[in-house]
């Protein structure tokens, strides 16, 4: 009788292939999710621009008061909307006057690194004024 100890070839290509598997599954959902925040950042910029631009055609002409908070007075964001660490990547969100150009207003999420911002950048490329990133900030700033 033969008595070895160890794995078979088989034995070792089934884990093998199990393995791989593994792997597959966990960095398809990682990208996954990532295409999810960007998806939910760009859902929520796309509100904010709504609400300032239905707030200038109200008559309101003034971009220095454009806020976060104004917009709420004014109905046009939900009053339960927290910009406090709660864009999809924990950061910030906010919106104010751009102060390069008094007839622009400015969108910034905070707490993205550059392969994000590049993908929301990507995102408004053809509808935004601009758009920067600060990597020192972890800001990402786009202009209506």
């Amino acid at each position: 009788m033969n008595n070895k100890k160890g794995f078979s070839l088989v034995e070792l290509a089934i884990g093998l292939a199990v393995i791989t598997v593994l792997v597959l599954a966990i960095s398809v959902s990682a990208g996954i999710r990532d295409n999810a925040r960007v998806q939910s950042a760009v859902d929520s910029v796309h509100a904010l621009r709504s609400a300032a631009e239905n707030y200038l055609s109200t008559g309101s002409l003034d971009y220095s008061n454009i806020t976060i908070a104004v917009l709420q007075t004014a109905n046009l964001l939900p009053a339960n909307f927290n910009p406090t660490k709660s864009n999809p990547w924990g950061g910030d969100f906010s919106i104010g006057p751009n102060t390069a150009d008094n007839t622009h207003f400015d969108i910034a999420l905070t707490g993205l690194n550059q392969t994000q911002a590049t993908k929301l950048t990507r995102y408004f490329n053809n509808s935004a004024s601009s758009s920067t990133y600060d990597a020192i900030k972890t800001t990402w700033t786009v202009t209506f």
